[in-house]
């Protein structure tokens, strides 16, 4: 004989796995909970007793797909509610990065048997949610939609999840308000749509350095280093769903190359081959000067609700400016100026220049100096109504005569090459690596390879076939070491 299933239980177990069907709900608990799969409840009374009381609903009928609500999330008393955040972070995280299967158990703190067994995939590219977008703006980029948590277990055995799998619009539904009444209301409906408590939100939003931790990296110039804020991991997952959710409709103008998929360094400097002259600029701690006000706004001009903007906001930012370590920094970067970019291209096209940015890099070419000249004073007018301006000692004008170097790529003479600079660096580093030994240095060797390869005159034919064979000694050194 069946019996009923306690509600909270099944409330929690929802919680932390959904959007599911209350099977997959039944399997969690008694494999992974209870530890047994015998156990046997009378489900569909369970179920019908929480919609009723309207602490879950029913977010896919074709699919029978289930999610808590916030009266469910208040169901659960606070130290259930804050045991279900832990869990289900863990396991957005591990949907969400691919890296998690080998690192993911041994970052938890937690007693007894972690419910993670398997990280399946990593994110599923997919054109086809369950039900089209509503009209509007498309997005530019392709939507990620994360694979179902229940899928990232292994109970029992089932088959893996099928390419066509189940993906709602928002994760946990399918549609969400187009207006809310406040922020608290929008605080309450995204709580819902990534399946932790708005209480925790909240908290992102009033509390954030309990959030992000500081680290230090060396400048490029090698003078002194540079500070980054990065998210911790639950706040880092949530701004992860915020971006694959809703900042893939953020605008990106296409004179930016900087933090796109299929664009590089390389795709920058080649739009200013064969010009005469080169000025450039770089932007004053460019991240820094982007307040949370200002992130607010761009949201609301890409067509994101304002309440739902504001909320945003306050997760994607950190002490009211935007934080260089966040995931979602750099889409807003580039969204930020991009009534910026239009107007600068339209410009340079009016009057011959080449324009492009990477991030804080702008470069403008020309044949004519003069030009460069106006041109500038231009830049640095319409960047003070973004409350940004040029760093001086960085603006400069090179000339075809000297090397003349856009992101680190050196363009003379109509050919993308690497600087003198980075090839040096690039041969003292595989000169290191041989003399000592280090196997460990292996994965920078192969990127700084590939990388010299991916030119047409990346360096000489003898380099390479230099830095190859360094490298399969390594290989070699490796494998011996290994038995």
């Amino acid at each position: 004989m069946s019996s009923e299933l306690n509600l909270k239980t099944f409330i929690w177990a929802l919680g932390v796995i959904q959007p599911a069907t209350p099977n997959e709900v039944q399997n969690f608990i008694t494999h992974m909970l209870l530890k047994q799969s015998n156990k046997e409840f009378d489900i569909e009374t369970t179920v019908k007793k929480l919609i009723n009381e309207c602490l879950i609903r029913c977010v896919s009928k074709r699919n029978k797909l289930y999610s808590i609500t916030h009266e469910g999330d208040e169901f659960l008393g606070n130290k259930l509610r804050a045991l279900k955040d832990k869990e289900r972070l863990y396991l957005l995280k591990s949907v969400r990065d691919v890296t998690f299967v080998g690192k993911g158990a041994s970052e938890r703190n937690t007693g007894g048997a972690s419910p993670l067994k398997q990280a399946r995939s990593s994110t599923k590219v997919s054109p086809r949610p369950e039900i089209p977008l509503p009209s509007g703006p498309l997005p530019q980029n392709q939507r990620n939609f994360w694979p179902r948590v229940y899928w990232q277990l292994n109970i029992g055995s089932k088959p893996e999840a099928p390419l066509t799998s189940t993906h709602l619009n928002f994760y946990s539904a399918n549609s969400i308000p187009r207006k809310f009444d406040s922020m608290a209301d929008a605080i309450i409906k995204i709580s819902e749509l990534v399946g932790v408590s708005s209480y925790l939100l909240k908290d992102f939003c009033n509390n954030t350095e309990k959030y992000y931790r500081d680290f230090e990296i060396p400048k490029k110039s090698g003078k002194g280093v540079r500070v980054i804020c990065a998210p911790r991991a639950f706040l880092k997952t949530v701004q992860y769903w915020i971006l694959d959710y809703f900042l893939i409709r953020l605008k990106e103008h296409e004179s930016c190359y900087s933090y796109r998929k299929n664009k590089s360094i390389k795709d920058n400097a080649s739009v200013h081959l064969n010009r005469k002259f080169i000025l450039c600029m770089d932007i004053e701690s460019f991240f820094d000067n982007i307040s949370v006000k200002q992130v607010a706004k761009c949201f609301v001009e890409n067509k994101i609700e304002p309440h739902l903007a504001a909320l945003f906001a306050n997760i994607v930012t950190f002490n009211g400016t935007l934080p260089q370590g966040a995931p979602t920094s750099p889409v807003i970067s580039n969204s930020h100026l991009y009534e910026f970019d239009e107007l600068i291209s339209k410009y340079c096209v009016d009057n011959n220049l080449s324009y492009s940015r990477y991030a804080d890099d702008l470069t403008i070419g020309s044949d004519d100096y003069d030009s460069l000249k106006k041109v500038e004073t231009l830049i640095s007018e319409k960047l003070s109504s973004y409350t940004l301006k040029l760093n001086k000692k960085k603006t400069r004008i090179v000339s075809s005569n000297s090397c003349q170097i856009v992101t680190g790529v050196a363009i003379n003479n109509g050919e993308l090459r690497p600087s003198r600079k980075h090839r040096k660096a690039v041969r003292a580093l595989f000169h290191k690596a041989e003399v000592e030994k280090s196997v460990e240095l292996l994965p920078k060797l192969y990127g700084h390879l590939n990388y010299l390869k991916s030119f047409n005159n990346g360096d000489t034919p003898k380099n390479i076939q230099k830095y190859q064979s360094i490298i399969d000694k390594l290989n070699n050194h490796k494998n011996i070491g290994s038995f």
